[in-house]
């Protein structure tokens, strides 16, 4: 088993409303919109667990673990196709 990495991401809570397809109902649970930005951006859930650390506006501060390098997910963002 891969030794997990302490992953810190900062997501624009609006930008990841626009970016995902999520239901008008879901888009307002930040939990599921997380979740599902996390998922797609990083295609998989590769950040597992995660929390909201703070927020600060409309940015979140999600802390989480992954066996992937942050080389890795930043490699993976790239490719996602998301806008920043």
């Amino acid at each position: 088993m891969a030794a997990l990495q302490s992953i810190q991401v900062d997501v624009d809570i609006p930008a990841s409303v626009r970016a995902v397809s999520l239901s008008h109902a879901a888009r307002h649970d930040t939990d599921l919109l997380l979740k599902t930005f996390l998922t797609s951006a990083f295609a998989g859930p590769v950040i597992r667990p995660w929390m909201v650390y703070r927020q600060d506006g409309p940015v979140a501060t999600v802390l989480g673990y992954s066996p992937l390098s942050p080389d890795d997910l930043r490699q993976r963002f790239s490719l996602a196709g998301i806008e920043r």
